[in-house]
């Protein structure tokens, strides 16, 4: 499994896919506005009277993408840039998916992109991009976006050495609405333009920041955060001081695309108290009603990738609103917060965590999934045992079945987050699946210390049995970094802590190694206690020496231990015969 950030996904768990599959939203507009707009989507004759005149009224007055077609087909030859801004526009508003999710909202929009009147029509707006000023190429741009509809590399180029050209233009004041067009367009359509392009998009949007809109203000970041491209620092500072003045301006879909965008752009401009008021005032607004299936997720997300423990009030709201729209999140959804929740998740003070319905729910939910990938199998897994959240058994019946399904899709270390996570949560999910798990370790020579480590520590604790010479295989690769004084504390742990639940037979001399390597390293006092007891359970009679050592660590460690710990390690002190 990849390094993480994450999804988040999210420690040994890469961050979520296309990080939480963020989603704009347009900006609102009313009918005014919005006939006032197709008029003028660019500058030509279109406005005026006669046969032009009469075409742009069709064409605005259209109340169907196939209204805005016929007017294509009958007059394209006579169309100037005007006409042609209109007609795309037209054809996009009544053509967009209203539903990412809705298979018949896409296949509406395949048959006009495949319509050979469609294709005309774009070919003549890329043909005429240099007759449009930088109002007409936004609204080109986001309606090719609005559709889903990817012109030519030849065209999207021109589109945007032209925008560049009108921005930089002297005298130049372009509406934050076509900036904010412009670049949530090159984001969705992931076509990323030249550098000084994105850069002269955000020093206008700087100029004239404070006449932004929430809305036109998360559409920019959106896009430019789609496009991975980071605002200077000044710009990302203007950024938040927009935010917190106009903070109660912001809706939820503003709120999550602020958000998100900050989170894949990894800026930490955007300060802890200013998110938590962004989250607070998400939850006041019923984190977005019908759409909180996508909202928490987003936000989550973005949490997890800024490194910031949502505040309690924020995390009890989801608490109780995960449990009610799991099943409507994408996978790309669940994806995101299972990365999240482990990412922030864990056992101790100041971790988020939530209640036992919300894990069940989203557990059900992925359970449900046709459609996962190997990824997100180890991504659940890993995520429920930093919680230590054990599914109730029904729920653990569909994650097996899951692990089974996807064993042949997954690379070594996935293989073994997973089972590390079952030795958490002491679970197992049945011998046939762990078998199938294991299969592909034993003989294996690739498995570094760590991993034999967490193998053994697994089959101890989910109390399966693995074939005596693999069991060996991994001890001795163990020792063998010992003895080198390159184990990892973790490893050291784990490793012991295996072979005391599987009960081996190690020698004198393998368990002197192991003894002498305890003491020499800085182990934490509960990780101590771990190798203590492990010790005397495999039966190791220490030399003087290796007593007096072993005393004197646990003297300085006992003091910080709780006083059951502080119990269970004088006891296996007492088996190696301290205190005597």
């Amino acid at each position: 499994m990849n390094s993480a950030a994450a999804a988040a996904a999210a420690a040994a768990v890469t961050p979520a896919r296309g990080d939480a599959r963020a989603r704009g939203r347009a900006s609102r507009r009313t009918v005014g506005k919005e006939r006032q707009r197709v008029r003028t989507a660019a500058r030509g004759s279109g406005g005026g009277g006669g046969r032009g005149g009469e075409i742009q009224r069709e064409l605005a007055n259209a109340s169907s993408a196939e209204d805005a077609l016929r007017v294509v087909e009958r007059d394209l030859e006579v169309f100037d840039a005007v006409h042609a801004a209109t007609a795309l526009h037209r054809v996009a508003k009544f053509s967009s998916p209203s539903s990412r999710l809705d298979a018949r909202d896409f296949d509406r929009v395949e048959a006009v992109t495949r319509d050979e009147r469609f294709k005309a029509l774009a070919s003549t707006v890329g043909d005429r991009m240099n007759e449009f000023d930088a109002f007409g190429l936004a609204n080109v741009a986001w309606s090719f976006a609005k559709i889903g509809y990817t012109p030519s590399q030849d065209t999207l180029n021109a589109l945007a050495s032209r925008l560049e050209r009108e921005v930089l233009k002297h005298g130049a004041s372009v509406k934050p609405q076509s900036l904010s067009n412009a670049a949530y367009a090159f984001g969705r359509l992931r076509y990323k333009p030249p550098k000084s392009t994105l850069e002269a998009l955000c020093e206008a949007t700087m100029r004239q920041m404070d006449k932004f809109r929430t809305d036109e203000f998360a559409g920019m970041m959106l896009g430019l955060a789609h496009l991975d491209h980071v605002p200077s620092a000044e710009f990302l500072g203007e950024a938040t001081t927009f935010i917190t003045r106009n903070l109660r301006a912001f809706d939820d879909t503003a709120t999550c695309n602020v958000l998100w965008a900050f989170a894949r752009m990894e800026s930490r401009k955007l300060k802890g108290d200013v998110i938590d008021a962004l989250l607070i005032q998400l939850a006041s607004q019923n984190l977005g009603g019908a759409n909180s299936h996508v909202n928490v997720p987003m936000c989550m997300y973005a949490c997890a990738r800024l490194n910031h423990q949502p505040s309690p009030a924020f995390i009890n709201a989801i608490d109780k609103e995960v449990p009610r729209c799991a099943r409507k999140m994408n996978i790309g959804s669940i994806d995101s917060m299972f990365w999240a929740l482990g990412s922030l998740g864990g056992v101790g003070e100041g971790k988020t965590t939530l209640g036992a319905e919300a894990y069940e729910a989203l557990c059900a939910a992925v359970a449900t999934k046709r459609d996962i990938d190997a990824e997100l199998v180890a991504k659940v897994f890993w995520t429920l045992a930093k919680v230590n959240y054990k599914p109730q058994d029904s729920t653990l019946v569909g994650l097996a079945k899951m692990a089974k399904g996807r064993a042949n899709e997954l690379d070594d270390e996935n293989l073994i987050i997973i089972m590390h996570a079952w030795g958490v949560l002491r679970w197992n999910p049945g011998e046939e699946v762990v078998e199938e798990y294991v299969e592909r370790f034993i003989g294996s020579q690739d498995l570094v210390p760590g991993q034999a480590a967490k193998l053994l520590c697994a089959y101890g604790r989910i109390r399966w049995s693995p074939p005596i010479e693999h069991a060996r295989a991994l001890i001795e690769l163990i020792l063998h970094a010992a003895e080198g004084a390159k184990l990892q504390p973790a490893t050291a742990v784990l490793g012991l802590w295996g072979s005391a639940l599987l009960g081996l037979e190690l020698t004198a001399a393998q368990l002197d190694v192991l003894a002498q390597n305890t003491t020499k390293q800085n182990l934490s006092p509960k990780s101590l206690v771990k190798c203590v007891w492990s010790l005397a359970a495999l039966g190791y009679d220490p030399t003087p020496v290796d007593l007096a050592n072993l005393v004197q660590v646990t003297d300085v460690a006992s003091g910080s231990l709780p006083v059951k710990d502080q119990s269970a390690l004088k006891q296996a002190m007492t088996r190696l015969g301290a205190y005597s």
